[in-house]
């Protein structure tokens, strides 16, 4: 997931929110423990909501 810039990994915990159609859903992310993969990561592609959909 993207932490203001840095995509990060970690444990957390997820609390269901409400879905956007009967095959996606959305939810709230709270990480309990944090490790960065990349600083700056959100320069590195498309600006967010921007990937191609398939």
């Amino acid at each position: 997931m993207l932490d203001g810039g840095d995509l990060v990994t970690g444990q957390g915990e997820a609390v269901p929110g409400r879905p956007l159609d009967a095959t996606r859903g959305l939810a709230s992310v709270r990480l309990t423990s944090r490790r960065v993969l990349a600083s700056d990561a959100g320069s590195c592609g498309p600006a967010p909501g921007r990937w191609p959909r398939w």
